[in-house]
């Protein structure tokens, strides 16, 4: 998931991309691998919860903007995160498409 952190998301937004041509395809293969390295697999509440999730962090973010020397400027620094949060909250399954962009299937359990 790092690895996705590091790369797709800000690369994307530096270039301000838009989220819908993000290379979301690559969620999963990320997933597997920290499932992989962890031996611990997510439950099929927890993959749902990976939009909301990610999507919270850039909205944290803003709330603590509020608190330091120049909050418009930081503000407006943060808006390819902000618009990144509002599209993952409005397409909630975006992190659970596969390769063929459809859901992924089948059990997921704790291991």
């Amino acid at each position: 998931m790092a690895e996705c952190a590091s790369v797709c998301l800000p690369e994307s937004l530096g270039g301000h991309r838009a989220p819908e041509h993000f290379a979301w395809e690559r969620i999963p293969q990320l997933v597997e691998a920290y499932e992989a390295a962890s031996g611990i697999h997510l439950t099929p509440l927890e993959r749902a919860a990976l939009a909301p999730y990610a999507a919270s962090v850039p909205l944290y973010a803003a709330a603590l903007d509020g608190f330091t020397e120049d909050p418009a400027g930081k503000l407006h620094s943060r808006l390819p995160f902000l618009h990144l949060s509002t599209w993952l909250l409005a397409h909630p399954t975006a992190l659970l498409a596969n390769e063929n962009g459809k859901r992924r299937g089948g059990a997921v359990h704790r291991g």
